[in-house]
């Protein structure tokens, strides 16, 4: 193989890993943003009939009472939401900053970046709804590209 052909694919494994990555980070602000405003004015996350929220924020959770807590299943909810956009973002932020600089991303982190994507859709084909699985698929795929592109550059 020629080293521009090397490099050309290198380059291809980078910009899917990265693609992947910043997909996730996109679809994590997205979720924590939205959920911050729920805690003000519920609009995003909350349950069609609002009367459910004063019901949600009625009842606390019985793993908190277990340990002397008062949490309620809204607050538990709207924490548990913003974990998980954050939970994204930062995972994403993370897939990028090591590939900062031309770094190309070893076996370790495109087997990562695949297991986190993989997980996201498993949750959104399951919990979710059809937009964040669309997105996370779209992010696994483009894992799966990066390492289809690293396998043949070690092949040759």
């Amino acid at each position: 193989m020629l080293a521009s052909e090397g490099s050309m694919k290198q380059s291809k494994v980078r910009m899917f890993f990265r693609l992947g990555f910043g997909i996730l980070a996109i679809l994590g602000t997205l979720h924590a943003a939205l959920t911050c405003v729920d805690i003000f004015r519920p609009l995003f996350f909350r349950p069609h009939e609002a009367f459910l929220i004063d019901a949600m924020a009625g009842q606390n959770l019985v793993f908190a009472a277990m340990f002397m807590g008062n949490a309620n299943m809204w607050s538990a909810w709207l924490g548990f939401s913003i974990g998980m956009g954050m939970g994204a973002l930062f995972t994403g932020m993370a897939g990028l900053y090591v590939t900062r600089d031309g770094m190309i991303p070893n076996q370790t982190m495109r087997f990562f970046g695949i297991g986190v994507a993989l997980h996201y859709v498993v949750l959104a084909a399951f919990f979710w709804f059809y937009l964040p699985l669309i997105g996370f698929t779209i992010s696994l795929t483009s894992f799966v590209i990066a390492e289809i592109f690293a396998r043949g550059e070690n092949r040759g």
